[in-house]
């Protein structure tokens, strides 16, 4: 699912229909939480928490881009601790809102995709 959300994002936004990114962000989140590959759930939260933004939700965006930041912190993932989009007030200078480029990198071992 969350692929799915990935590919419909950019339309989404671009159109403005914002709700319907939150939408898809929010099952794509739900569906990661029970995958095997913990960067999935991150970019998900990261990319809902911009979703929550998008429309104003500034202390639900917030949450999940500390949620996403807490994550990659316990999977000692520094690539995604750097992530713009993975900031939390308090802990960083400023928060950016840049979207990521593509979906997570595989792990080690893990057959491409």
């Amino acid at each position: 699912m969350w692929h799915t959300a990935w590919a419909v994002n950019t339309f989404f936004r671009r159109r403005g229909h914002h709700h319907d990114e939150l939408a898809v962000w929010q099952a794509a989140v739900d569906i990661a939480d029970h995958l095997p590959h913990p960067g999935a759930g991150i970019t998900a939260r990261q990319l809902l928490g911009l979703a929550h933004a998008n429309l104003g939700r500034h202390k639900q965006s917030l949450g999940h881009l500390c949620r996403a930041l807490a994550l990659a912190e316990q999977r000692h993932d520094l690539v995604q601790q750097a992530n713009p989009t993975t900031s939390c007030p308090g802990r960083d200078s400023e928060m950016l809102t840049v979207s990521p480029v593509g979906p997570p990198p595989l792990a080690r071992g893990e057959p491409s995709r």
